[in-house]
């Protein structure tokens, strides 16, 4: 894999076999990939030639045909300012969120849901302390990718 800027989070879903990358972006854009891990060349996600889908610093370049697109770019001018990853949700618990890649983001206290194709959605905003407290039990509770005891507030 060539060309991510700051992935914030890689995880793996083993059921497709993919893999998950939230990419912190410079300025305006941050961005999601799902890729393959079956994939048998290497794939460039664009670093320094582009932010998201948008150019960044494009002078000797390959065309953006030739780079792996992002699944979702967020703008932060309104959806984003520094996302974290998540993992895909595999539990049974929830059963609405199954294969929804989970993920959150430094400046929003909610969190975001990402179906297969690219679709979001976002849990209302949490309250401070608890939205820090969220994270430490999930930090705390994950085991075999799955979300043990968690209630998400969707």
């Amino acid at each position: 894999m060539l060309s991510f800027r700051n992935p914030w989070r890689v995880s793996f879903d083993n059921t497709p076999d993919d893999l998950w990358t939230a990419d912190a972006g410079q300025n305006l854009f941050e961005e999601m990939h799902k890729s393959s891990i079956n994939q048998t060349s290497a794939l460039n996600y664009g670093w320094r030639c582009y932010e998201g889908n948008n150019p960044f610093n494009a002078v000797g370049c390959s065309g953006v045909a030739s780079l792996e697109q992002p699944l979702v770019s967020l703008s932060r001018n309104n959806d984003s300012c520094s996302i974290t990853g998540g993992a895909v949700y595999r539990g049974s618990a929830y059963a609405a969120l199954q294969s929804y890649y989970v993920f959150s983001d430094f400046c929003f206290l909610r969190l975001g849901f990402m179906d297969q194709a690219g679709a979001l959605m976002y849990s209302r905003d949490f309250p401070e302390k608890s939205f820090q407290l969220l994270g430490l039990i999930i930090a705390t509770r994950c085991l075999s990718r799955r979300l043990i005891r968690t209630r998400l507030l969707v």
